[in-house]
């Protein structure tokens, strides 16, 4: 039923309650609102232009085919006939779908089927009016087979399959009208026959369509919630940063795409400094608070889209930038340590100074990282000796990262 070929993501802001409003509708009227509408013509447009291709080979033969039927039915007109299919409208037919081919013209693939249809629908109207074999009578109700392949085999979209036919009918009926047929009772039983079967084919055209429309809205609701969920379980509940496993994820993708995704990242990792002595002397709703004023203000400095901040543990959080100067970095961390201290949050525990603040430990990413690990790594033990030189620092800092960094080895390896 024209499932659909690529998956894209879900239009940004669409609610599983929007596409339940549009279910609850029905498609009745074959047309989603603009967002949903674009979604479904990307994901269906690549294999309708496929299915409308295939189905254009074997009508093209078919078509040809027909030459037979005309020697027998149309015998005057038969070298006519050779020349109208053969050599104007076949050609013109796999222009047609060589042109749908282009990426930027497949919008136009309903307008340029149902013109094909009309094309070949009016060739062999045309024929019939000027042959004066009288068998052609016969040939006439062949014409709901051309209304049949558009529809039901092609699968027009129903608005241009309607209108497809409503022409094609309309040409019928100028065609049988000029053949000069003397029976009324024959007219009548050729022109029913074809408008009886123009009715029941668009009807089972709108039901296709209208189930296809609906079943895209129940995989399409299904998807957006899986969206939402995902954004949920990707998110830390109390501070709104993305979590541990959210930066899971988000290496993953790094490491799954060019391999030289190192050469301009870097890890910032910061750790609120006594944090346990001032929930115990505040409380933890206050520590809450504190650990959601220290998110919002990491969100402020990644909001120019160049990093993602994490809540990498308890009062500890991550910030994954794209740098390729590691001062660069190590600037940020300074900006967002001032930031802190002279927020002024009172901490009256604190052995470090009167107010909240935090360590940073910073670290750039380098092209023998197989693993983020390395990088977290190298961040956790610079915060570490940002804690033994005083805490309420960035470490390495702008000056003397040289040493700073061998002081960092140092301390590690001492375990000091």
């Amino acid at each position: 039923m024209g499932i659909p070929q690529i998956a894209v993501p879900p239009p940004p802001g669409l609610t599983a309650q929007a596409v339940d409003a549009e279910l609850a509708k029905g498609a009745k009227w074959l047309r989603f609102p603009a967002e949903i509408e674009r979604a479904y013509d990307v994901e269906t447009g690549p294999r309708k232009v496929q299915q409308l291709t295939m189905s254009a080979l074997v009508g093209i033969i078919l078509y040809n085919l027909f030459l037979i039927a005309d020697s027998m039915l149309m015998s005057d007109m038969f070298r006519l006939a050779v020349i109208v299919r053969l050599l104007v409208v076949t050609p013109i037919s796999i222009l047609i779908y060589i042109v749908l081919q282009e990426h930027s013209l497949a919008r136009f693939r309903n307008l340029l089927a149902a013109l094909n249809l009309i094309l070949c629908f009016s060739a062999t109207a045309w024929l019939l009016v000027l042959s004066a074999d009288p068998q052609k009578v016969i040939y006439n109700q062949g014409a709901l087979l051309i209304i049949f392949y558009g529809c039901l085999i092609q699968r027009l979209e129903f608005w241009y399959a309607a209108a497809t036919a409503l022409i094609c009918n309309g040409i019928f009926a100028l065609s049988v009208f000029l053949q000069g047929i003397p029976s009324g009772e024959i007219i009548f039983s050729v022109e029913i026959t074809v408008i009886t079967g123009s009715v029941f084919i668009l009807y089972v055209a709108y039901t296709m369509e209208r189930e296809q429309r609906l079943l895209y809205l129940m995989t399409l609701r299904e998807r957006v919630r899986a969206v939402q969920m995902e954004g949920i379980s990707n998110r830390d509940a109390l501070t709104g940063l993305f979590n541990r496993r959210a930066l899971d994820a988000h290496f993953e993708r790094l490491q799954a795409g060019p391999p030289d995704w190192q050469e301009d990242h870097a890890v910032i990792i910061l750790d609120i400094d006594h944090f346990k002595i001032y929930n115990d002397r505040l409380g933890h709703l206050a520590g809450d608070e504190c650990l959601k004023d220290v998110a919002r203000l990491l969100l402020a400095e990644v909001a120019d889209g160049r990093g993602q901040a994490f809540r990498y543990g308890g009062e500890e959080f991550l910030l994954l930038v794209r740098e390729r100067h590691f001062a660069a970095a190590v600037a940020l961390a300074e900006r967002i340590r001032a930031a802190l201290e002279a927020r002024g949050i009172p901490h009256p525990g604190s052995s470090t100074g009167p107010v909240v603040t935090a360590s940073f430990g910073v670290s750039r990413a380098e092209p023998g990282d197989a693993r983020p690990d390395d990088i977290i790594s190298r961040a956790d033990r610079a915060l570490y000796a940002a804690k033994h030189h005083g805490r309420n620092r960035v470490w390495p800092s702008a000056p003397c990262q040289a040493a700073q960094l061998a002081d960092t080895a140092r301390l590690t390896a001492s375990g000091a």
